[in-house]
């Protein structure tokens, strides 16, 4: 696609705490979002790892739904888990964060990463 976002690094001063975040704007389609490659071989098989990520939607008056996805190659081509759902949100909420627990199983067995 020649459409894509850039996402951009900025930050805010809160209570006297700097907050850098990525701000994301002009998105197009739903799966523009931020991406980062972790590497499926730091995975154990059987262990629980912790994600935790803080949100917060501008100019969006209906509540939104997003979640945190984890994308592999496989045989049979690429599989995206979620492994994490957060609650609606909506631009009143400010920054949220949501946290959550997920076992590494046999659905991030994966031959290469995206």
């Amino acid at each position: 696609r020649t459409d894509r976002f850039i996402p951009n690094i900025l930050e805010e001063t809160v209570d006297g705490a700097v907050n850098k975040y990525w701000h994301i704007e002009n998105r197009v389609w739903v799966g523009d979002s931020l991406r980062f490659h972790v590497n499926h071989q730091c995975f154990m098989l059987g262990s629980t790892y912790t994600i935790s990520l803080r949100a917060r939607f501008a100019g969006k008056t209906h509540p939104v739904t997003y979640w945190f996805e984890i994308k592999g190659e496989t045989t049979g081509g690429y599989k995206y888990n979620k492994p994490l759902y957060c609650p609606q949100q909506s631009a009143a909420d400010g920054w949220v964060t949501c946290s959550g627990d997920f076992v590494v199983d046999e659905n991030y067995e994966f031959t290469s990463s995206p």
